[in-house]
């Protein structure tokens, strides 16, 4: 939003706090960019610079390694830093901004990943739509044909192959559909309604059927 304060201005203002009392950072890693060249012409280059070298101050006032995490600060300021005073306001004041920043790209990631998941999930479900579409409408040519077979299973177990090797589920469609769905050769009571021979010629029936349906 306008006029609300970025990280970027937190950082610089922090930063900006250590040039000002630089002379008294004996020994620490040098400060280079003064902060009167920053501008909001500068700033996208500058700050780069600005928040490395900050946190390589920040490290060396609390004798850690950069970089540091929320945990290890915290410690070092409790030990090194229990007097209320200028340090203590700015290490702490430093290790809120982290924190912070860490936790807006934490929610940021986080609500990312659920759209990739929400978008993946309306993926699969219009998959599985499609796919019954598929299913459903390849199954009533068939039976519309009368072929003694589950149409339905046939074409179900035919995709999932399809899905690993459709190469080989094609060809195994156009010449043995029977693999996928078993030709019918007994009714509901047992009874035998086609011979062995018989089943075989609607097997290479069916197949001939569904090479052309494909097309």
């Amino acid at each position: 939003m306008p006029g609300e304060k970025t990280f970027d201005d937190e950082l610089i203002e922090i930063y900006t706090l250590l040039w000002k009392y630089k002379d008294l950072l004996k020994g620490s890693p040098v400060l280079e960019v003064d902060p009167k060249t920053v501008n909001e012409t500068t700033k996208g280059s500058l700050v780069p610079r600005i928040k490395e070298q900050t946190s390589a101050v920040i490290a060396y006032l609390l004798g850690l390694h950069s970089p540091m995490n929320i945990s290890s600060m915290s410690n070092a300021i409790e030990k090194y830093y229990q007097k209320d005073d200028f340090w203590r306001k700015l290490l702490i004041r430093y290790m809120q901004m982290v924190h912070e920043e860490e936790l807006f790209e934490f929610n940021k990631e986080k609500k990312a990943v659920c759209e990739q998941v929400a978008t993946l999930k309306q993926k699969v479900s219009s998959y599985r739509e499609e796919r019954k579409d598929i299913i459903k409408s390849f199954a009533e040519a068939v039976q519309k044909e009368k072929f003694p077979v589950n149409a339905k299973k046939l074409f179900t177990n035919y995709l999932n192959m399809a899905d690993k090797n459709p190469q080989e589920a094609w060809n195994t469609l156009i010449t043995n559909p029977a693999f996928f769905s078993p030709i019918i050769t007994v009714d509901a009571s047992g009874k035998v309604v086609l011979s062995p021979s018989a089943a075989k010629a609607q097997n290479e029936k069916l197949a001939n059927f569904l090479k052309k349906l494909k097309a």
